[in-house]
């Protein structure tokens, strides 16, 4: 028999968690479950894999029966799985939750383990998100999934002036998360009649906002002008930071890069800090930046600024190979929070075993994401 390594208080917290989330005697069975695996040696004894272990009580899209929790299914939902050929979870759910639930109430205890360990930001443009795209069931649970995946998440594409279709996500998120997720969005932007919203949603344990503003552009560079959120959190070694979002519009893509120089300099001169991260659908490759763009594009020239997702990334769904989706970062306190090698592209089809039109219905682009370092 192993000892059970892990702290008492955390297993406290996971104890009244399940109890609040699982009524008994159901609690106490999960608890007596996840033991026995503790004192088997089928799972480790740390808290990177109760958490894991946690987030294996999955609940994935059509099965409403008893489901058993294999290796394949745990690399479909991108969680790991002890063992490199079997998972040893041995334990059967019956749930009466709809089709719809991707995730049981456990999830918000691996949220619990999660706070202490990392934070996670990423943008994401979900093509046309409104009201039509949440009508797609199948879409609407990966998107929800993808976004619980995030303590900050820029969406962007939103095309929802009631609201209706962003009220819809929040309900549909917070009800598997405990109400954990709040969001800030802008007012419509856009030239002419076409117009779209940028939405920050973001876990309210893990960071809160300081700070909103519209940049003004003077000059009308930007076809959907930044909203500027300033973020701070009691967790991370940078106390506060900025995000600046973007999304181009492909023709005037390098114009608009270049302009978030001045954006950077404006920020510096209202809230006094560098600690900036530029993100989003920039459109900063293939046809609409090219090589000889780039010198002409002071985000990029300037030794300031350091370019995260790289150019040959793929941040597109279709057929297509192309970085259009980037995250830029400047400010020292902020570049050294980042975890090394933590920016990446999350590829939903591939963690999900979509086909490509399944996955072209929820975006055209994948998220690019990145983790901050935590105390």
């Amino acid at each position: 028999m192993q000892c059970l390594c892990f702290p008492l208080e955390l297993f406290i917290k996971i104890c009244v968690q399940m109890l609040i989330t699982v009524a008994p005697p159901k609690g106490w069975v999960y608890i007596s479950i996840y033991l026995k695996e503790l004192q088997s040696g089928a799972i480790a004894c740390t808290e990177v894999s109760i958490s894991f272990c946690l987030t294996s009580l999955f609940v994935f899209p059509g099965r409403q029966s008893e489901t058993r929790r294999t290796s394949a299914e745990f690399r479909r939902a991108e969680l790991p799985c002890p063992g490199s050929q079997t998972c040893p979870f041995s334990w059967k759910l019956n749930s009466q939750m709809g089709a719809r639930k991707l995730v049981l109430p456990l999830l918000s205890v691996a949220s619990l383990l999660h706070i202490a360990a990392t934070l996670r930001i990423s943008a994401f443009n979900i093509q046309a998100f409104g009201d039509s795209k949440l009508s797609n069931e199948t879409a609407a649970d990966i998107i929800i999934n993808i976004l619980s995946r995030y303590d900050i998440a820029l969406v962007q594409e939103v095309r929802d002036s009631d609201l209706s279709a962003v009220t819809k996500l929040m309900d549909q998120l917070n009800s598997m998360t405990m109400d954990a997720y709040s969001y800030e969005r802008s007012k419509p932007l856009g030239r002419e009649s076409y117009k779209e919203m940028y939405l920050f949603i973001y876990r309210k344990e893990v960071v809160s906002v300081v700070d909103r503003y519209q940049y003004e552009d003077p000059e009308d560079i930007f076809s959907r002008e930044p909203f500027i959120m300033k973020f701070s959190s009691p967790y991370l070694k940078v106390k506060e930071f900025v995000l600046v979002p973007l999304h181009t519009c492909p023709h005037t893509a390098v114009t608009e890069i270049d302009a978030l120089y001045d954006v950077y300099l404006d920020v510096i001169d209202k809230w006094e800090t560098d600690d900036i991260m530029f993100l989003g659908d920039f459109n900063a490759d293939c046809s609409y930046v090219k090589e000889g763009d780039w010198e002409h594009i002071r985000l990029r020239t300037s030794e300031v600024f350091k370019w995260l997702i790289p150019d040959d990334a793929d941040t597109t769904v279709g057929k297509s190979d192309c970085a259009y989706d980037r995250i830029v970062v400047c400010g020292s306190k902020l570049r050294k929070s980042i975890v090394p090698k933590s920016a990446t592209v999350y590829n939903f089809q591939r963690a999900f075993k979509l086909e490509q039109a399944e996955a072209l219905a929820v975006s055209d682009h994948f998220p690019v994401e990145l983790t901050l370092k935590t105390h």
